[in-house]
């Protein structure tokens, strides 16, 4: 045996660790990303503050970066208008560069295992292999990328400001954003000029000489690369020589902090990277990689989900036009779903920023929309999976920037009316980390955002978090709407001024507004009487609820979007707002059958075509109809979502990349395989006929319950529901179970904290 070919024997079975195991949780491709197709080709990575996407180029590897505090902006409230608004910026680019890289490799392999929130590429030419892995570890706060080699490697690394030579004055010194390569280490500081918050400025920024002040927004990206070769800096990039083994760590933060009381900033935040780098930089590349994957299995490992065999040993780009041409792959559809959790746990961990329209992941300084939180749908799309799919932690960063939001939406709602102000607070259509917001007011918003936080509670039923995160928000939410209702001389009760988004005129009582604030008044007086608060709000809300006005049926049997009848058969408008009180509310169900009946109707009268094919579309009309009973059109939704509006990478797009699409189908297959109903929990709720053998593990339902369930030819066989405090469980299913003796389609059973029940067929 040649000595290179031992030695190469060795280099692999050195690296196998390294590989993902075996297993369905894998997007795979056999070439790399073309640099020009950042949101259909390139892979993500993320521990929620500090994001990347991969190409896994062959001559340059390009990791695109992001942090998700990295905004233009601020409050807003002296001049509105998406001018002013402020937007989410990209932070540049880390770009490896390879000498004497082979243009076509023997063979090339690039995957993100899901499991293990890992990027590898592997590459072999000439006997030569090489293997690079990058994740981003949220216990040590740094992203790490490594190059492993059978032959020694030369190259330079470059990192790249999204706004490099940006011109700006400060104490009377001209400076500029750059890049500086020192020994074995690579700095950049930055800031954002406050006047980049216009959107004609933001466009033209290259042109612009900015006057810098203490208020700006100040980051700070440092990195350290070490190698068994020679690592040297140069004025504009890091060289590495002759280096079988590289390593490269990064870290980097803003001044930004969810904090109104400090105009959200706080300058110490770029004071601890260094340290935070040289913490990382003391423990050996394998440890940060243990605690990076234990730390993520975490939340990963929590939920299992099989709908059964699939084409995985395709290339994923191979793989859907397999699935587009010959449709089938079940388990195409579940890698769907684990890459929403996959995607949610990424983008939003406890202490960082919620995910915004695109997660955390953006390539441009002037994103659609802003890259912003959208409140009529998107924004709350993005957490429908967090409390089913066993992720309740990552719902929270939601709630603290709707706490962080309300001082300067306090301010802006009085703006509302000049003669009679409304008390409390709601939100505008588009919302900044700064409480800041632009375009049309929509009014149930924060309503509809308070349910969020009531679901979170009764998924996990802890009184104290009702008690001080809840309760607050209720109740200067409710200010609003007590001050801002409009009771007409029969007693009725509108919203007045309402819009059904994006659709139709300006007017009162439309049922998106009305659905809303009555789920949001339920819920807040539920709330009272849980924590024994009679108060002022509280006796004024229990006497107007019955006064809401309610939904209506039409004349064709539909459910009125707007109060006078002008629904139209074939409407192909993307939004299903008047829907809202079937999903993601619940006061129309299985209890009110002719407005369930409407609903149908209404949603069939619906087109799914033009207009109605975006990304966040079919996951709401894949709930609606698992709400309504109808699974066949239900999971009809998701095979849609693949064929139409998802792409090589399965980031789902709007157009342009847009994630509710990806996070908001996490939420609806939950529904599809577990629903909550005034009986109580069922399982299985609808036939699957696209999944007629499945299973699943870890999907939670309200009041503290985690369930496990099989199913074989559509008929669910066992159920395993492990209870996590006392009560009474109460299931239903839609064919008989048994349990003990007793053989039913409904039980009551009393339970303790801790308690597995088990039921079969």
């Amino acid at each position: 045996m040649r000595t290179h070919d031992f030695l190469l024997i060795i280099f692999c079975a050195a690296l196998l660790p390294l590989f993902s195991p075996a297993g369905e949780w894998i997007l795979f491709q056999t070439a790399p990303a073309n640099r020009n197709r950042w949101a259909s080709e390139f892979f993500p990575l993320g521990n929620g503050a500090l994001g990347a996407m991969l190409n896994g180029g062959i001559e340059e590897d390009v990791l695109q970066l992001n942090l998700d505090s990295l905004w233009t902006g601020d409050e807003n409230q002296k001049e509105r208008g998406a001018r002013s608004m402020g937007r989410y910026q990209s932070l540049g680019e880390l770009r490896i560069r390879l000498e004497q890289a082979p243009r076509k490799p023997e063979f090339y392999r690039r995957e993100l295992d899901l499991a293990r929130a890992v990027h590898t590429v592997v590459i072999r030419t000439n006997g030569d292999s090489q293997i690079r892995t990058a994740y981003i570890s949220a216990p040590d706060q740094v992203l790490v990328y490594t190059v492993r080699s059978s032959q020694a490697l030369s190259g330079r690394i470059v990192l790249e400001d999204a706004r490099q030579s940006m011109a700006y004055r400060e104490n009377g010194v001209l400076k500029r954003i750059r890049t500086r390569y020192d020994g074995q280490e690579i700095r950049l500081d930055g800031l954002l000029p406050r006047a980049l918050k216009y959107l004609d400025i933001a466009k033209k920024w290259r042109e612009t000489e900015f006057d810098a002040s203490s208020t700006d927004m100040r980051y700070a990206v440092q990195i350290r690369i070490s190698g068994d070769g020679a690592v040297f800096s140069e004025e504009n990039a890091l060289r590495f020589r002759n280096c079988r083994n590289l390593t490269l760590l990064l870290a980097g933060d803003t001044t930004y902090e969810q904090n109104p009381a400090t105009n959200f900033r706080n300058p110490d935040q770029l004071k601890h990277l260094p340290e935070r780098l040289a913490r990382a930089a003391a423990m050996d590349e394998s440890e940060l990689r243990r605690r990076h994957i234990a730390d993520y299995r975490r939340y990963f490992d929590r939920v299992s989900l099989n709908l059964g065999p699939g084409r995985g040993n395709l290339p994923l780009t191979k793989r859907l036009e397999e699935f587009r041409k010959k449709g089938g792959d079940p388990a195409l559809q579940a890698l769907l779903f684990q890459f929403g959790r996959y995607l949610l746990i990424s983008s939003s961990r406890p202490g960082t920023l919620p995910a915004n329209l695109q997660g955390i992941w953006n390539n441009s300084n002037t994103p659609a929309w802003n890259s912003d939180y959208h409140t009529n749908i998107n924004l709350q799309m993005n957490y429908w999976g967090a409390e089913a799919a066993n992720l309740p932690e990552c719902h929270l960063p939601l709630f603290q920037l709707m706490k962080s939001s309300i001082p300067a939406a306090e301010q802006d709602t009085r703006s509302m009316k000049k003669k009679h102000p409304p008390e409390g607070f709601t939100f505008r259509t588009s919302l900044n980390p700064f409480g800041g917001g632009e375009w049309k007011w929509n009014c149930p918003s924060a309503a509809w955002l308070a349910l969020h936080m009531f679901r979170h509670y009764e998924y996990n039923p802890e009184e104290e978090f009702l008690r001080r995160t809840v309760w607050p928000y209720f109740d200067g939410c409710m200010k609003f709407w007590l001050s801002y209702l409009k009771e007409r001389p029969d007693g009725t009760v509108v919203v007045p001024r309402g819009w059904s988004p994006e659709h139709g005129p300006v007017e009162d009582g439309v049922s998106y507004d009305q659905q809303i604030v009555s789920e949001f008044f339920d819920a807040f007086l539920a709330s009272a009487r849980i924590l024994g608060i009679q108060n002022d709000s509280t006796r004024r809300a229990a006497a107007i609820r019955p006064r809401l006005l309610g939904p209506k049926i039409g004349s064709w049997g539909q459910l009125q979007e707007w109060e006078t009848d002008r629904d139209r058969k074939g409407d192909t408008h993307r939004h299903t707002s008047h829907l809202f009180a079937v999903y993601p509310g619940n006061t129309i169900n299985r209890s009110t059958p002719d407005l369930l009946q409407a609903a149908r109707i209404s949603l069939e009268g619906r087109a799914t075509a033009g207009d109605s094919r975006r990304s966040w579309t079919w996951p709401w009309r894949s709930a609606l109809w698992a709400r309504l009973g109808d699974g066949a059109r239900a999971t009809e939704m998701v095979l849609s979502l693949l064929r139409h509006n998802t792409m090589n990478n399965l980031f789902t797009t709007h157009p342009p990349f847009q994630i509710d699409g990806n996070l908001g189908i996490v939420g609806a297959i939950c529904e599809m395989l577990l629903q909550n109903d005034p009986d109580g929990i069922c399982i299985l709720p609808v036939d699957l006929p696209k999944w007629p053998n499945g299973s699943f593990s870890g999907l939670r339902a309200k009041g503290g319950y985690t369930i496990i369930a099989e199913w074989t030819d559509g008929v669910i066989s066992r159920a395993e529901i492990r209870a996590s405090r006392p009560g009474v469980l109460k299931l239903r299913f839609r064919t008989p179970m048994r349990y003990h003796d007793q053989a039913a389609r409904s039980f009551a059973i009393p339970v303790k904290a801790g308690q597995i029940i088990l039921l079969n067929r």
